[in-house]
């Protein structure tokens, strides 16, 4: 099949197939990854491998998209440079769980957070983990809400903190964790 032209770098993905693609009747759209699973079976390694490195897109132009998408991804998560560059702003880091080059949270929670709680709304957030790194989540998480966060806590600076040490501002750190 012919491939739609390019779309602009730096545009999103599109959501839908392109008008130009047809699906066969009753045919039901995956997502890369349900798509992965169900080729790789019980083979978890072969899934993962599969997943990170694309592997069954054969198409060389999708591929690239994919990779690039994923790339903003990335970059959105990564710390600010000044951060990486002193010994102590890596201790700063270090200190709330942040060891790497990338936040462990979507710093668009942390805003929307702020605007939530500087509105008044009532709300939860909940966290959901398919891995090995609650602890770091819960350390970041906690380090924002004790206006220890390096970067996110600023957000919430004129709300106060949310460790329940204002009487009028809820506990929102992660207490408990459930695997």
């Amino acid at each position: 099949k012919s491939r739609p032209p390019s779309r602009p770098p730096g545009s999103p993905p599109p959501r839908r197939p392109p008008p130009s693609v047809h699906c066969e009747a009753g045919a039901i759209l995956a997502t890369y990854s349900k798509y992965c699973k169900k080729r790789t079976g019980k083979d978890k390694d072969l899934f993962k491998k599969a997943v990170r490195l694309f592997l069954f897109v054969d198409d060389a132009s999708a591929k690239a998209d994919m990779e690039r998408t994923v790339s903003q991804a990335l970059a959105k998560l990564a710390l600010p440079r000044e951060l990486l560059a002193s010994q102590e702003s890596l201790e700063e880091l270090k200190a709330v769980g942040l060891k790497g080059q990338q936040y462990f949270i979507i710093p668009t929670l942390f805003h929307l957070v702020a605007d939530l709680q500087r509105q008044k709304r009532e709300f939860a957030v909940l966290f959901r983990s398919f891995g090995k790194d609650h602890e770091k989540v819960k350390g970041e998480w906690n380090a924002f809400c004790e206006l220890r966060h390096p970067v996110f806590s600023r957000l919430i600076q004129d709300v106060g903190p949310l460790d329940g040490s204002v009487p009028s501002l809820p506990d929102r750190r992660g207490h408990d964790l459930h695997t």
